[in-house]
């Protein structure tokens, strides 16, 4: 998952973007963050609500993912042991949509509130029905437009740029454990 920073609503807004590269943020600091939104219980449930995968809980499929920072880059690696490559590859890649998706919910729920807010307020002052109510209906109308075009124009500040084809097999290796446990017999013999 590629994670990026979005400042053109900041810019069209006039708001000032902490993001931005006009302020220093630390990368480690940010990955650090990210990782544990992506480790919270709640994406776990969200995947196995999702994907469906028969007799898994949501602490098991914690316990059998990580999520973790590529050195160097913005970039999150998404990965999930299973016994079977299919299904791994596939909780693989429902968890790093549903990161995708909850990242997008943080970065424009704010803004999604206040909008609501705006349009109940909007909604009671057309109710009132009075002239100077119905201005400032019309007054906070075009406010609205505008949160409406930054929500619009927001864009996922992650982004799923590679899915999991398949999964490789990383263990029980029998012959390597075989091998070693003969040399160390041999050792402890000897």
């Amino acid at each position: 998952v590629l994670l990026r920073t979005q400042t053109l609503p900041s810019t069209l807004s006039g708001i000032a973007d902490p993001n931005s590269p006009l302020y220093w943020v630390d990368p480690a600091r940010i990955m650090s963050t990210q990782v544990e939104i992506a480790r919270l219980p709640l994406m776990a449930n969200r995947v196995v609500a999702k994907a469906r995968p028969p007799g898994l809980t949501a602490g098991e499929f914690l316990a059998s993912s990580s999520v973790s920072p590529v050195p160097n880059t913005d970039f999150l690696r998404f990965e999930v042991s299973s016994g079977d490559p299919a299904l791994a590859a596939k909780l693989a890649n429902e968890y790093s949509r549903q990161y995708t998706i909850y990242r997008k919910q943080l970065d424009t729920g704010a803004v999604n509130d206040a909008l609501r807010t705006l349009r109940s307020r909007i909604d009671q002052l057309r109710a009132d029905g009075s002239r100077p109510s119905l201005l400032n209906a019309r007054a906070l109308q075009t406010k609205a437009g505008q949160l409406e075009t930054l929500v619009a124009l927001q864009k996922a500040n992650a982004v799923v740029v590679r899915t999991a084809q398949g999964a490789g097999k990383t263990g029980p290796r029998p012959l390597r454990d075989g091998l070693f446990g003969l040399a160390l017999g041999l050792v402890l013999g000897l």
